[in-house]
């Protein structure tokens, strides 16, 4: 298997990882009711962002830029989830959420980053690999990107029903947009 290939293979494999990250961290939102908050939001446009990168190389060619962006978001996704673990680090303080395998899903994502910044920069060393002519890809890459964007998608319109055009809340409790219609509902009659 030559470089190309590598960065090829290593692109779908990574961007088949990315969606499984925000199928499950969706899924929980919606099985356990569990809405993101604004640095849980803030992880999932990292995830966003790394998962358009490994597109572009897949659709544009594998070049360095895009490894660079990926190493971005990586490092601003690793910020935000460490963020959120120093806010429950507190002795006695409750977790945000409930556990995955035993552990709340920012620390996953903490985890998961580091894993990404460290898989990016081994990618970085493959510089016989890098070329500027995209490859043709398959179709399972392009049913990957269909449903990839389709989560990117799903995750804007649940993030414009639980916020709406504010701010985000904190410890968010409902849908913003669902309740004040409910609370609209309830005050008419």
């Amino acid at each position: 298997m030559n470089q190309n290939q590598l960065h090829k293979t290593g692109s779908i494999v990574g961007l088949l990882l990315i969606s499984a990250v925000l199928s499950i961290a969706f899924l929980d939102q919606l099985n356990h009711h569990d809405l993101p908050c604004p640095l849980c939001l803030l992880q999932r446009i990292s995830f966003v962002a790394m998962g358009i990168c490994l597109c572009m190389n897949l659709k544009i060619g594998i070049k360095t830029s895009h490894y660079g962006l990926m190493l971005l978001a990586a490092g601003l996704g690793f910020g935000e989830a460490l963020r959120q673990v120093f806010l429950h680090l507190i002795p006695g303080a409750p977790g945000y959420g409930h556990l995955f395998w035993g552990l709340e899903l920012y620390i996953w994502s903490l985890i998961a980053f580091a894993i990404a910044i460290a898989l990016i920069a081994i990618g970085l060393l493959f510089e016989k690999g890098f070329t500027d002519v995209p490859r043709k890809v398959g179709c399972g890459a392009h049913v990957l990107m269909f449903f990839f964007h389709t989560l990117i998608l799903l995750n804007v319109i649940s993030t414009f029903i639980e916020c709406g055009l504010l701010v985000c809340k904190d410890n968010p409790t409902g849908y913003y947009l669902l309740q004040s219609r409910t609370l609209n509902n309830t005050t008419q009659e």
